[in-house]
């Protein structure tokens, strides 16, 4: 067995855990990303994939975050992302995105939260970029690791809206719209994929290493989305690599 497959069996049992958590709680999660494009192409990982990345909804995260320290069995850690230093978030794990470990090994289970947001796309980048300016930066390594600009106008609107309240006021701008659509976290901007409710739900299963978990209602227009038209076709051999080994 290849270093790389041992890996993925490791977060194949993350991946198992994690599903018999959500279940008991009824919480509702779906494969993403290179994991599903995994599934749908491959019937499971991707050859040279090594991670397993989820998407789950925002109020639904928040209940995750809450519960898996004491859901995870023995060996199993949740690291929260961003720094674990920073107060907003010791206090909001949940806005930064999770990893789940197995006894320390080198393979990751990545939980994407999902928020609603504009139908409208520049709405969308609007509000992602109020996010990114006055928010994100209390996130990261201290604002010395920020771009001046943005550490200056995210310490100057603080004086004003505690980061806290600014930060739920710029996730709740989307009920401004009656026609509403789902994005990838408002602090990855690099990921911004929308998607209908009518894609997402309700949920169907898909096979992945030969065990059914949970995908999109629509995974061909899903993947349409992060891929484009040809996601079925793999990529040149040069690029298969993976991410993080």
């Amino acid at each position: 067995m290849t270093e790389l497959r041992a890996i993925q069996l490791t977060e194949l049992d993350i991946l198992k855990v994690i599903d018999k958590i959500c279940s008991k709680h009824k919480l509702n999660y779906w494969l993403t990303d290179g994991t599903l494009l995994g599934a749908k192409r491959h019937g499971g990982f991707i050859p040279w994939d090594d991670d397993i990345d989820l998407c789950i909804m925002r109020d639904e995260y928040k209940t995750l975050v809450e519960i898996l320290p004491e859901a995870l069995p023995k060996g199993y850690k949740m690291i929260i992302k961003g720094n674990p230093d920073s107060e907003m978030n010791r206090k909001s794990p949940w806005l930064t995105g999770v990893t789940i470990e197995k006894n320390g090994y080198p393979g990751f289970v990545d939980f994407f939260p999902i928020d609603k947001s504009f139908h409208s796309r520049f709405m969308g980048e609007l509000q992602q970029k109020l996010y990114k300016y006055l928010v994100l930066p209390f996130r990261l390594e201290p604002l010395r690791g920020v771009k001046k600009l943005r550490s200056f106008t995210a310490k100057l609107v603080s004086f004003f809206i505690a980061p806290e309240v600014l930060e739920q006021k710029i996730f709740n701008m989307y009920t401004m719209s009656k026609n509403q659509r789902f994005r990838y976290s408002l602090s990855d901007s690099k990921f911004a994929h929308y998607f209908d409710e009518a894609q997402i739900f309700p949920l169907s299963k898909i096979e992945f290493e030969k065990i059914k978990f949970p995908a999109p209602a629509q995974v061909h227009e899903y993947l349409v989305e992060i891929y484009g038209p040809d996601y079925m076709t793999p990529p040149p051999e040069k690029k298969r690599r993976p991410m993080h080994t």
